[in-house]
């Protein structure tokens, strides 16, 4: 007999007898009426280890921990990070939670939750921590406003630096408008009045570069010295020499308006004996002579014809009104003339009257005179 035979153990013998392998227990149970049945208790297979492991549906032993996701009806693994620490993801809060929603939510003293930046109310600005590096709240005061103070040397505090120096130029500048105002107000006199120590003038300076104080009379009429200059058709002065006896002012007829003199405005003695020239009378024209216009519904120009004066009629056979006047004449701005009105007038040459007519085709006859 070989020497390297061995016996089993009882262990040993059991285990060949009743299992069917080395893996498994074989159980045969026979009940009261004689059925036989079979109990095999054989582990599943070992399996990886993964995500979304369905729920078993036989014995399964894992060595990992897992949670049941009940949305999905599976399991998943618990995830670390490489540390080992446990993520946790917060998807929802309770009802009472503490986020608040910005913009929309308000702040209720007794009622309102959430974390916030908060801060100690003190009226009186103290310090609440007494050693270097230690930690101290934020300070606030009775209105929650936060207490701030400028570090020296920073931008803020030069801003702030700069801010009161303006203010300071400002309030001067205001000491000096406010002097300047009262200044003004003892400068304003009444109105006949011996008047104030120092007044505004109104004054102009001379070719010698002094201001010179525009003067008046007694009732307030500034005094003007006509020197030397003549006044031109245009309304302008023109510097001429000084209006001495040897000098002839000539008014031309019709340049003194009805009424531009008034009554009592020529003091007596203001006009010398024999300043005032007679005028000749007119020697008359040399010659006279006339011409008919047929005149348009528009603007018609007369015939040309040198003159001194012009008598103008709407012929007396005319059909309506012509009116006359010069190149631009309308119905709005001519002088309307019925048939048989004249109109008369001093001028170089008849070519300068225009006239329109309310019907096509009437006529102005024309005497002028040389």
């Amino acid at each position: 007999m070989a020497d390297n035979l061995r016996g089993y153990t009882p262990f040993e013998l059991f285990n060949k007898v009743l299992n069917t392998d080395n893996n498994s227990l074989q159980v045969d149970i026979v009940d009261a009426t004689g059925v036989t049945v079979t109990v095999d208790s054989e582990f599943p297979a070992a399996a990886t280890l993964a995500d979304n492991t369905a729920n078993p549906t036989t014995t399964s032993v894992a060595s990992f921990l897992m949670g049941y996701d009940s949305s999905n009806t599976n399991w998943n693994r618990v995830e670390v990070d490489d540390d080992g620490n446990l993520q946790v993801d917060v998807v929802s809060t309770p009802g009472d939670d503490s986020i608040v929603t910005l913009g929309t939510t308000t702040y209720s003293e007794t009622s309102s939750k959430g974390t916030g930046m908060g801060a100690v109310r003190n009226d009186v600005l103290a310090a609440l921590a007494n050693t270097d590096n230690e930690w101290a709240p934020l300070q606030v005061n009775a209105s929650g406003a936060l207490y701030i103070d400028v570090a020296g040397g920073g931008v803020l505090e030069s801003a702030v630096d700069g801010i009161e120096t303006l203010l300071g130029t400002i309030d001067s500048d205001t000491n000096d408008i406010k002097t300047a105002t009262e200044l003004i107000g003892t400068a304003v006199g009444t109105d006949g009045s011996t008047g104030p120590a120092k007044v505004m003038s109104v004054g102009g300076t001379d070719g010698s570069g002094n201001v010179q104080e525009i003067a008046v009379d007694s009732s307030g009429n500034v005094q003007v010295d006509l020197v030397s200059a003549a006044v031109t058709n245009a309304g302008t002065f023109a510097v001429q020499a000084d209006l001495g006896s040897n000098n002839d002012i000539k008014i031309e007829s019709g340049q003194v308006k009805s009424g531009a003199i008034a009554s009592g405005a020529i003091a007596s003695g203001a006009i010398a004996s024999g300043a005032i020239v007679d005028v000749p009378p007119s020697d008359g024209h040399g010659t006279v002579a006339q011409f008919t216009t047929n005149i348009a519904g528009t603007a018609t120009q007369l015939d040309a014809h040198a003159c001194k004066h012009a008598d103008v009629m709407g012929k007396v056979g005319n059909a309506g009104i012509v009116y006359v006047g010069g190149s631009g004449v309308a119905a709005t701005t001519g002088i309307a003339l019925y048939p048989g009105d004249v109109y008369s007038v001093d001028v170089t040459n008849t070519n300068l009257l225009y006239g329109i007519a309310v019907n096509a085709n009437d006529d102005l006859q024309v005497v002028y005179y040389n």
